[in-house]
């Protein structure tokens, strides 16, 4: 059965049960053949305008916005859009598996070193500005741009920055399904949002078929239940966007599609659940980053309860380990085959340090701190063990400041 896309939509629950009794609904899906488009075809074009967007003789950066309630394909599409702009600035699949640990971002701590790992890159190989646009990927960017929940001084700084690193053209696809937790000078940053909704089927339905044969391109087998989902996806251009982002701010009804796209009819619509099988094996890498990601939080949060800025040196100790591991651990109880030290500058960088096995923190005259590590807790090598590859591919944008110091100031 051969079905178009705006024939596809116009069976969608959505359309039936709500939109088709407004007129400008009504009138958009009988007479603008352009509000329906391949996914393929979709994808593609929006990737070629964001690089010729980002690699045209005046410097720009670019940010994408994709939203949707959890299980609408967020995160796959956010991939989906990463390998296309790599391929298409002319990476190779395994450059592009690399880049990937670097470039998909989960941690608040992540971003700005992430940013500045950038701005060295572009320095340390005099990189000319076609060669300097690239794509990161902020999974989850609530949890990195909530200025209301973290008010680290890097995180303030980078916000109140955030217009200014548009000369470094990298390209942010975000996704969230939290909009109105988003700071206000990221919400006005966006050129384009895509939001996604799935449309409910039970097996037995005319479309089950469809679903069944994508579903297996996915995960490699055939559905488990009875009910799936067709997924859809509508984008707004940069006027629509800053009006759908000024109403989301006010309200949350990210889970209510129908409420969203009545209140502003998009530019296009398009099934993305027929294009997500193309994020590939770097949808396993994204899984294994987020879950690091996940893990790294609770456990600085929970198991360790260190907060704000005393996560850089969580992150600086780890990393001082990760030196030498494994040789630098001598049992299966995490006692170190040397001390480890480290020179804080502020109090306020030690809340829960000393929580992560044993620890000396001794004052010095100057007021500033050393930090003695001889044991680490056996929940903590646990982690290391089970994320090291992670660590060790990350370890170029954790280990930033080394890089610096390299190269001197930065114009």
């Amino acid at each position: 059965m051969y079905l178009s896309i705006r024939d596809l939509f116009e069976r969608s629950k959505i359309y039936r049960g709500y939109l088709q009794y407004f007129d400008d609904w009504k009138d958009a899906v009988k007479t603008d053949p352009a509000l329906f488009a391949n996914p393929y075809v979709f994808i593609n074009d929006i990737v070629k305008d964001i690089i010729d967007y980002t690699t045209s003789d005046i410097a720009q950066d670019y940010w994408l916005l994709i939203l949707g309630y959890p299980g609408t394909g967020k995160s796959s599409l956010s991939i989906v859009f990463y390998k296309k702009i790599m391929e298409n600035l002319g990476y190779t699949d395994d450059e592009i598996r690399e880049w990937a640990y670097k470039d998909i971002l989960y941690l608040i701590h992540e971003y700005p070193k992430r940013v500045m790992y950038h701005r060295i890159y572009i320095k340390k190989y005099n990189l000319l500005p076609k060669k300097i646009a690239h794509p990161l990927v902020l999974d989850e960017a609530h949890n990195i741009f909530d200025i209301y929940v973290d008010k680290t001084k890097d995180v303030v700084e980078l916000l109140r920055d955030v217009y200014e690193i548009r000369e470094w053209r990298l390209i942010h696809i975000v996704n969230t399904q939290y909009p109105n937790q988003l700071a206000k000078r990221v919400q006005q940053r966006f050129k384009s949002i895509i939001y996604l909704w799935n449309d409910v089927i039970e097996k037995g339905d005319p479309l089950w078929g469809l679903y069944e044969k994508q579903y297996e391109r996915l995960y490699n087998k055939k559905p488990d239940t009875n009910k799936g989902f067709i997924g859809w996806a509508a984008q707004y251009k940069q006027y629509k966007a800053h009006l759908l982002m000024n109403y989301l701010s006010k309200t949350y009804t990210i889970d209510q599609p129908g409420v969203i796209l009545r209140k502003i009819v998009p530019d296009a619509i398009f099934p993305h659940f027929f294009i997500l099988h193309e994020s590939g094996d770097l949808y396993q890498i994204y899984k294994k980053i987020k879950d690091f990601g996940y893990s790294t939080k609770i456990l600085m949060r929970e198991a360790f309860e260190i907060r704000d800025s005393a996560r850089s040196t969580f992150m600086k100790i780890l990393y001082k380990i990760l030196e030498k591991y494994p040789s630098i651990i001598a049992d299966d109880h995490g006692n170190l085959t040397e001390e480890i030290k480290i020179y804080v500058n502020k109090q306020s960088k030690l809340i829960g340090i000393e929580n992560i096995g044993d620890v000396d923190i001794k004052q010095r005259k100057d007021s500033t701190f050393v930090v003695t590590i001889r044991k680490i807790d056996e929940l903590l090598l646990s982690y290391i063990k089970e994320y090291y590859d992670v660590l060790a591919k990350r370890s170029a944008i954790q280990n930033i400041g080394d890089e610096i110091k390299k190269l001197g100031f930065l114009k």
